[in-house]
């Protein structure tokens, strides 16, 4: 029996990789903007330092630093990936996950929180602490967004498998906007 027959064909690492490798430096230029604001909103005077301002700074910095170790752990795993498992393919899909990947969902989930906490807390305190405004907030704070279950399920199969699927699926109906059933009594109005 050959022995390159019994293991399974790992797919090929560019689809993968590449799209880490672009997301990364599109998230170091956002970060030099993130940088050149906090540095600016912390520079800017304000009379007296009220305590709403030095929250304000604190939420800022904050967020910089949780960004700044987004980026380095973005960046870590881009030469985890690129340099040192580099032809290394079934290293790359079968080991375990590397701290800087959990890094980056953990930093970039509390950033998230930070951001759109001190939102909500604005809008709150904008609009009078209203009770509705509050149940709002709370509302879509706590609200997800969920897939349909055949999305699900097409994410549990293998992506090969999946993309397979995408190419012999039967095509979808045109989306007609808008919907025609609608239009003869528009007309039949006129």
């Amino acid at each position: 029996m050959d022995p390159a027959a019994a293991t399974p064909a790992l797919p090929a690492p560019a689809p993968y990789v590449a799209p880490f490798l672009i997301g990364t430096v599109v998230s170091a230029i956002f970060f030099g903007v993130l940088s050149l604001q906090a540095f600016v909103f912390v520079q800017t005077p304000s009379p007296g330092l009220a305590p709403g301002r030095a929250r304000a700074r604190l939420v800022v910095v904050l967020i910089w630093l949780l960004n700044a170790l987004n980026l380095f752990s973005a960046a870590w795993s881009s030469y985890l990936f690129m340099v040192t498992y580099f032809g290394n393919l079934e290293r790359l899909f079968t080991a375990a996950i590397p701290w800087s990947v959990v890094s980056i969902i953990v930093c970039g989930a509390l950033s998230n929180c930070l951001v759109q906490s001190w939102f909500a807390w604005s809008i709150w305190t904008h609009y009078g602490r209203h009770p509705v405004t509050g149940l709002v907030l709370v509302s879509a704070a706590l609200s997800r967004p969920t897939q349909p279950a055949h999305q699900r399920a097409q994410l549990a199969v293998a992506p090969q498998e999946a993309s397979t699927r995408a190419r012999t699926a039967p095509p979808r109906p045109p989306v007609r906007w808008p919907p025609e059933r609608n239009l003869h009594r528009r007309r039949a109005a006129a």
